[in-house]
């Protein structure tokens, strides 16, 4: 029944990569582009070649020779702004342009050019008796679905992934109908083994229309979809007419009438929503069933009288497939002979990247480990030598902001604090005085104490009264409190504390000897660094590209290159040698003659200066305790004075209420 699709070709537009290759390796290379001219010629003129192709083996040919080119090209050129590819896609009658700066989409396009060669390829040769035609047409369709699968890998490049994906299964589903197609013709096999390729054609073009239907763009046109779901239809309805033949021949007759009559039924039934251009097979096929059906029908009713299944096992048919996408991919290898004197970016990148590596391994194996052994001996000394209590942040100066912070709070936010809750408790003593002149004074001297009997306002509301008395106590503290705080701070030496430190230098003759070393080192660490800067990778690189045309092989080349920092490797483990008998003698002149702590070191004036920066740290440890207090019960103090003058507004308004009553009864 072949009514096979070849894919259409996607086209180039013209581009002069002549010229714009010319541009790119002038700016951004060490050779002159016209080294190369020949090459970009040929690059330029290959790409032409496959803008007008004829379905052949020799354009196929041309296609994989300038895939080749590309694989070359992409080493070379990275993506570039100057270099716009455009190609046109022709599923639909309103054509597609897809746009790319990158080499890799113009291989993908190539890809996929060839993926629809290989399509053509397989309709040209085809021929429906010939069973060499039949192999060699499946085997065409499964490299074009190959090649096709290779197109949805790549996430680099946008392309409409699920139409591509659509491509493959049509690929696979003519692919599979050769192998049916074959099976038939050389009539050896059973009608359930005929009846599983046929059913596996079908499900290919079923996986077809569900990724061009689950498609964005909807590029595939209808006709085509109308093509794809006859032909799922119609080799569906040739798997259950062989499954039928099956059960009539290869089974008991007798006793799957009722299952014959189903699978029949659900053949023709399929069959009325088959439109391909090739009808007249179809009608030939309808009748055969009809003629088929009629006589099981027949039978059934005058014979067997067996049921009618209503509806059919989705399992009855297990699909047999017999073909799978070809990635020949591997086959297309880059063109060594194309700008082979041409240093491509990525070996420069290389050189860059080992060069950030070699960086690293100094720092981390050489200047550190020096930087290290320096670092224990003074730490070892300042512990022998120096108080064993210094504080943590000794040698790092506080930020001055920090003062001026603690400065601002003693001077400005607590006293301002102090005022707000003292205005609060002012217009809550008030309000009481008001409330207890009115009716006090007033109405209990008018109406005299028989008649007036409303309990005063002060016995009725004593716990207002009591807080009054405690808030203003405690803001008078507080404002003694912030006093003692702000002279303490002033006592604090704020230079010793903001300022780097410098220790006056010890003259013991250890720590001149280990002063000396640790200077050699930092002399040492220049010249290393000094080498590093002047040493490069770049002459071995590239020398490994040249003699391979790849970098293959890169880290043994690094390892060898590392060799030359062997001299300062010898010198690092000679100093942590040094640092040990260092260490020791340092050891054995902190030995304690007595109990006395002071003679159980070093004699070192640093430690008079060390004495002072503790006082003056541990003043500024409690002024900041009592800063971070202050803030927060000056918070509380102004919440709770709030509190009562709310409560002191609502007993005063409850007040008033039950004063007016008693006036108003009075009247």
């Amino acid at each position: 029944m072949p009514d096979l699709l070849c894919i259409p070709f996607r086209k180039p537009l013209p581009l002069d990569l002549v010229q714009i290759l010319s541009t790119i390796i002038d700016q951004s290379f060490y050779q002159s582009s016209s080294m190369f001219k020949n090459d970009l010629i040929q690059i330029n003129d290959t790409r032409s070649k496959i803008s007008q192709l004829n379905v052949s083996e020799q354009d196929l040919g041309i296609l994989q020779k300038y895939s080749s080119i590309i694989l070359r090209l992409i080493d070379y050129f990275p993506e570039n702004p100057n270099l716009t590819f455009e190609w046109t896609e022709f599923l639909n009658p309103k054509p597609i342009t897809y746009k790319s700066t990158s080499f890799s989409f113009e291989f993908e396009n190539v890809l996929y050019n060839i993926a629809c060669m290989y399509s053509s390829l397989g309709v040209q040769v085809f021929q429906k008796t010939n069973s060499e035609s039949l192999k060699k047409c499946c085997h065409f369709f499964q490299l074009s679905a190959g090649f096709f699968e290779n197109c949805t890998t790549n996430d680099s490049v946008d392309d409409d992934k699920e139409t591509i994906q659509g491509l493959v299964y049509i690929m696979l589903a003519q692919a599979q109908e050769m192998v049916w197609l074959k099976s038939v013709i050389d009539g050896k096999l059973k009608d359930l083994t005929v009846a599983k390729l046929a059913f596996q054609v079908s499900r290919y073009y079923l996986s077809s229309l569900n990724f061009i239907n689950r498609s964005s763009t909807k590029i595939i046109q209808r006709d085509w979809q109308v093509n794809l779901k006859s032909k799922m239809n119609y080799f569906e309805a040739i798997a259950y007419y062989r499954y039928a033949l099956y059960l009539e021949h290869d089974l008991s007759s007798s006793t799957n009438y009722g299952l014959k009559i189903k699978c029949l039924r659900h053949c023709q039934a399929l069959t009325e929503t088959i439109k391909l251009p090739d009808q007249l097979e179809v009608e030939n096929f309808v009748t055969i069933v009809n003629k088929v059906l009629k006589t099981f029908e027949r039978d059934n009713d005058l014979i067997y009288l067996q049921n009618i299944p209503d509806a059919l096992d989705s399992n009855l048919i297990i699909p047999m497939s017999m073909v799978k996408p070809i990635n020949n991919i591997s086959g297309i290898t880059k063109s060594n002979h194309i700008l082979q004197d041409l240093l491509p970016v990525s070996v420069l990148e290389t050189a860059t990247a080992f060069k950030k590596r070699e960086r690293e391994y100094v720092e981390n194996s050489l200047i550190n480990v020096i930087e290290q052994l320096s670092k224990l001996l003074n730490d070892r000394y300042d512990t022998s030598t120096l108080h064993s209590d210094i504080p943590v942040n000794f040698k790092e100066p506080l930020p001055k902001r920090t003062f001026f912070k603690i400065k601002d709070i003693l001077q400005s936010t607590f006293p301002i604090s102090r005022k707000e809750v003292d205005n609060i408790l002012k217009e809550v003593s008030q309000m009481s005085d008001d409330i207890v002149d009115l009716t006090e004074n007033k109405y209990r001297s008018r109406y005299g104490p028989k008649v007036w009997n409303l309990i005063p306002f002060k016995e009725l509301n004593p716990k207002i009264f009591e807080n009054l008395a405690n808030f203003k106590k405690y803001n008078e503290q507080a404002e003694l409190v912030d006093r003692i705080t702000l002279e303490t701070f002033e006592v604090i030496d704020q230079n010793l504390l903001c300022n780097p430190l410098l220790l006056p230098e010890s003259t013991h003759p250890l720590f001149v000897e280990m002063n000396q070393i640790i200077s050699e080192r930092r002399l040492k660490m220049k010249e290393i660094l000094l080498k590093f800067e002047k040493h490069s990778i770049l002459p071995e690189i590239l020398a490994l590209y040249k003699k391979k045309h790849n970098l293959n092989g890169i880290e043994n080349v690094y390892s060898d290159y590392l060799n030359f920092y062997n001299l300062d490797f010898r010198y690092v483990s000679n100093q942590k040698k040094i640092n040990d008998h260092l260490i020791e003698k340092i050891d054995a002149n902190a030995i304690v003659v007595d109990d006395n702590e002071e003679n159980s070191r070093i004699q070192d004036p640093r430690n008079i200066f060390i004495e002072d920066y503790k006082h003056s740290y541990e003043l500024f440890k409690q002024v900041e305790l009592k800063i971070e207090r202050g803030l927060k019960f000056y918070d509380d103090l102004r919440n709770n004075a709030e509190m009562l003058k709310q409560m002191t507004i609502d007993a005063i308004d409850d007040y008033k209420i039950k004063t007016n009553a008693l006036v108003k009864s009075l009247s």
